[in-house]
């Protein structure tokens, strides 16, 4: 049997993915989609506190939670998507 070498997905082809058998949040890594693991209980607790937190010092219309891919930097592709994001006014 030959197997073919995955060819790295880049940014712009992970935003235009519509169809994928995950059932969780993914990520693009290094050019390859990645499940991510289940947050640990103080990820869930540090979430919750920026939830009821941040509206005191920001417009609820410039908060994201889980709905924004970010890219970093990295020698491929890298997009995370954090759960909780403070918008820039101009998005």
């Amino acid at each position: 049997m030959v197997q073919v070498p995955v060819q790295p997905l880049t940014a712009e082809e992970y935003l235009h993915l519509t169809d994928w058998p995950y059932g969780g949040r993914i990520e693009l890594e290094d050019g390859s989609i990645r499940e991510v693991p289940t947050e640990e209980r103080i990820n869930t607790l540090i979430e919750l506190f920026l939830v009821a937190e941040l509206p005191k010092f920001l417009p609820i219309q410039r908060l994201s939670l889980g709905q924004v891919e970010v890219e970093v930097p990295a020698a491929k592709a890298r997009l995370r998507n954090p759960e909780v994001m403070a918008l820039h006014p101009a998005m």
